[in-house]
């Protein structure tokens, strides 16, 4: 017994030294850990077999090796029941959630850290649980919801305070705080804290925490204009860079050859990047490098580094769409959930097609994907909708907003190509018109009685069918702003119903972003003498893209996505601290003849500024989003009951009455606000959101302009 204990006291000694180097040599932490593990296995000390393979994974995490480390992890949290309050499998989930963070694979990394951090309470392990905290925190970051960010830093800062222990963790929440504020450009917050963290660092061992505040305080001096110091900090910095590092060596470098302007820098930057495959920094780089050879007139090579600059923002843009179009999923299949009664009353028939939706819109998501031609991606999704609904009659138009026409770029019919045509954008007599000018659908089952609801006078162009009965058609969107429309025919009535127009419109959506690249492209190859021009229009398109997956481009509010997250969370912390909250769903009365009489353009200016009023009326810790054309959601979190809801909603009506005053208008404008409270109905976020919907109807087909909860009955 006494040899057994000398030999698990030897193992826990070079444990002990591994850890200290797993952040600063990872390259020697993996092999020492490797051979340690060969000594436990022969010895069947399991606890220390799993401690080194915990070692390994966090190595390979911070060797960038992230796919292995994934893997290693897995197997291990496997060995462990779920509910397992043991301090090594909440490490164990805690790096599961770092690696996939740092793949970008939000929703992983969130529910690893949840996981997490709901042990960590339950096990008392404080430490474990505000480095969970610190964790989410930083997804908050790098989802560029700054300002929860903070709020979530300062509250952690607190808690951390309080303890007055776990100072290393307390640096990394500082440098974090310190990169929310730079990010926001308020300098001097952020080099307060950064500072901190850094005189807290130099107290350790390990100083772990180095690198990344030094970075950071580069990035603050370069934002303050102090170049000699941002040029101290980044040479301390890169002194400091090991292997664990080399993700912020990229970005040092990539700040010194700014500040140096040589191109050494950018060239080493671009080496490293490919050797970690940190996409991000080599699109950077090669942009860096294109706009130092264009400075120096050697144009060939400003046009080589701004194709490679492109290719890669395509692979990052590819990577941003695929991440929106889950997105897309995830909506299609809350709406397809809401419908769940009705969808038991479809004939069996009709109920395999409608499952097999998602099949058909992620075989069109890989399949347009993998092309970069519009006819080659118009092809594909004619092909595949065929699967799911009578789309033989298929067109595809652009809006020409100049000449008020409309090019028919793709037009299939009866199954057969036919030649493109244009024709005069009249919304009195085309359909495609009307739902482009309108920004809405039109689904019209039998078009000799319905037609009139849209258009005055129908009209035959080209080709197209004569004898229709059914129509569909969706407007194309592009940074808010209408492209074009999708539009189908049949020759049979009642052939589309409410989930061929909802899986239209999601094609519709994903079809914007198709087009964008596309035509992003071409530019391109025709724009060669226009090097710095076609740069600054990619990263507008790709900054774009970036903010439609969270934000509405209008108003600048959350969209529903971000708006369902931020609602599931505070659901689970109102349920551990016996809080109350309220969802409003609110609808514009008598929007359209605002934007029939005065145009969208004033309309626009109208939602503009009841968005502005909505924000100017909540508190930091509540929450607002647009979630469709005059549609909004407000978070209430936390109220103190019924009352104080409905005191809130009085308030914004009051608000919304006010006339709006513009250039060419005085509008006034009603709303009709549902409610539904939480945990007064225990629902999930997504019927919360559907109760409050259900609500603000009932007040939408009486008398309008009031407000109404959710009651179960």
């Amino acid at each position: 017994m006494a040899t057994v204990n000398k030999q698990k006291e030897k193992i826990q000694k070079k444990l002990l030294q591994i850890s200290d180097n797993v952040a600063i040599d990872p390259v020697k932490a993996l092999s020492d850990s490797l051979i340690v593990e060969k000594e436990c296995i022969e010895l069947e000390f399991l606890k220390e077999i799993q401690e080194t393979r915990l070692y390994q994974g966090w190595c390979l995490i911070y060797l960038s090796r992230l796919k292995e480390a994934i893997e290693l992890l897995t197997v291990l949290s496997d060995e462990y029941d779920d509910n397992d309050l043991s301090e090594e499998h909440i490490k164990i989930l805690n790096a599961i959630g770092a690696a996939y963070n740092d793949i970008s694979d939000n929703n992983n990394a969130f529910h690893y850290y949840s996981r997490s951090l709901k042990l960590s309470r339950k096990a008392g392990l404080f430490e474990r649980e505000f480095a969970a905290l610190n964790n989410i925190g930083t997804l908050f970051m790098e989802n560029k919801n700054l300002d929860k960010a903070i709020t979530h830093f300062h509250d952690l800062l607190v808690k951390i305070e309080k303890t007055e222990s776990f100072l290393e963790l307390k640096s990394a929440v500082q440098i974090n705080l310190g990169t929310c504020y730079s990010k926001l450009m308020q300098y001097d917050e952020a080099e307060k804290y950064l500072l901190q963290s850094k005189n807290i660092s130099e107290n350790f061992v390990s100083r772990i925490n180095d690198v990344d505040c030094l970075s950071e305080l580069a990035a603050v001096k370069i934002g303050q204009n102090d170049i000699v110091a941002a040029k101290n900090y980044i040479n301390d910095a890169l002194s400091q860079c090991q292997e664990s590092n080399k993700k912020i060596k990229c970005e040092l470098l990539i700040m010194l050859g700014g500040i140096e302007n040589e191109k050494k820098f950018f060239e080493e930057a671009i080496e490293l990047s490919r050797e970690i495959n940190y996409k991000t920094v080599y699109s950077t780089s090669c942009l860096k490098l294109a706009e130092y050879y264009e400075e120096k007139g050697e144009f060939e090579l400003s046009l080589k580094y701004s194709k490679d600059h492109f290719q890669t923002e395509i692979i990052l843009s590819k990577m941003e769409a695929e991440k929106k179009f889950q997105n897309m999923e995830m909506e299609y299949e809350l709406e397809r959930n809401k419908k769940h009664a009705e969808l038991f009353k479809i004939q069996n028939m009709e109920l395999k097609e409608s499952l097999n939706w998602m099949t058909v819109l992620n075989k069109i998501a890989r399949e347009t994907m993998s092309s970069l031609e519009l006819n080659n991606i118009f092809n594909t999704v004619y092909q595949n909708i065929n699967i799911l609904m009578d789309a033989e009659n298929f067109h595809i138009a652009f809006f020409d907003r100049e000449n008020d026409k409309l090019d028919i770029i793709k037009a299939i019919e009866n199954g057969i190509d036919i030649d493109p045509f244009t024709y005069n954008a009249d919304e009195n007599s085309s359909f495609a018109a009307w739902s482009i000018k309108n920004k809405k659908e039109v689904v019209i089952n039998n078009l000799e009685k319905e037609y009139t609801k849209y258009i005055k006078k129908r009209k035959i162009y080209g080709d197209s069918p004569q004898h229709a009965k059914s129509m569909l058609t969706v407007p194309i969107f592009m940074r808010n702003d209408e492209i074009g429309v999708i539009a189908i025919l049949s020759y049979y009535e009642n052939a589309y119903k409410e989930e061929h127009v909802q899986l239209l419109k999601s094609l519709a959506a994903y079809l914007s972003i198709a087009i964008d690249n596309s035509r992003n492209f071409e530019k391109v190859n025709e724009l060669n003498n226009l090097i710095l021009e076609e740069k600054e229009e990619l990263e507008a398109a790709n900054k774009k893209i970036l903010e439609l997956a969270t934000h509405d481009n209008l108003t600048g509010l959350a969209n529903r996505r971000v708006f369902n997250e931020t609602l599931e969370l505070a659901m689970k912390q109102a349920h551990r601290r016996g809080e109350i909250l309220a969802v409003l769903f609110i609808d514009l009365d008598n929007f359209k003849p605002v934007n029939d009489t005065w145009g969208h353009n004033v309309g626009d200016q109208v939602l503009i500024e009841i968005a502005n009023r909505l924000r100017s009326i909540l508190r930091s810790t509540d929450s607002v989003a647009r979630i469709g054309g005059d549609e909004f959601l407000i978070l209430l979190n936390p109220v103190k009951n019924r009352n104080e809801a409905r005191k809130v909603g009085k308030k914004i009506i009051e608000q919304a009455s006010k006339a709006i005053v513009l250039d060419s208008a005085k509008i006034t404008i009603g709303m009709s606000i549902g409610i539904s409270i939480y945990p007064e109905q225990e629902a999930t976020a997504d019927q919360l959101i559907i109760h409050a919907d259900s609500a603000m109807y009932k007040i939408k087909k009486g008398e309008k302009n009031g407000i109404g909860f959710y009651l179960k009955d």
